[in-house]
């Protein structure tokens, strides 16, 4: 609600490009002008972001029911709890492997793949057990929930990716260091 009301503003008081659909099409995202090679590269940077997701939420959502044993949560909760869960464990491995001074990309693959094999271990109830109704997995709370989430998360990617257009912001961005 509340970046609907600054958009709303923003659009009253100022005559910018900030909400020109056409703007965003001719500048947002980058892959509109980008060569095939490199839109390829970016897809392959996106799909180990997105490996790197899945594993953190198989992680999390091991280390939730084999270690805190919680079963009374419904999915939308399962997840985000995963998922924050799994990657404090990954930054936790990655932080082990940099004091042992072992940060090369030989350890980091054994170690996701030490953590993937965990994974599939603790969560291997996924395989055992009947799956819910449908009607179990969501209450109407998760799903306001979630939808506050993509919102929260939509409105972050745009204000991360939209250019800098305040002064101050251009000043202290474009501003060379002097030593």
């Amino acid at each position: 609600p509340w970046g609907i009301a600054v958009l709303l503003i923003y659009r009253a008081h100022f005559s910018g490009p900030l909400l020109n659909p056409s703007y965003w099409l001719a500048h947002f995202p980058p892959g509109w002008r980008m060569s095939g090679s490199a839109l390829l590269r970016h897809l392959g940077h996106l799909g180990w972001l997105a490996l790197f997701a899945a594993l953190a939420v198989a992680c999390g959502r091991g280390m939730l029911r084999q270690l805190v044993k919680l079963d009374d949560l419904n999915v939308f909760e399962i997840f985000s709890f995963s998922f924050g869960l799994g990657v404090g464990a990954l930054a936790f491995a990655a932080f082990g492997l940099g004091a042992a001074q072992a940060l090369k990309p030989a350890f980091v693959f054994g170690l996701a793949a030490f953590l993937a094999v965990a994974a599939l271990w603790m969560n291997r109830d996924l395989i055992d057990r009947p799956q819910r109704a449908a009607g179990a997995l969501f209450s109407p709370g998760s799903g306001i929930l979630a939808a506050a989430t993509i919102f929260i998360l939509l409105f972050d990617a745009y204000q991360a990716l939209a250019p800098e257009i305040s002064y101050d912001a251009l000043v202290y961005h474009l501003a060379q260091p002097g030593l």
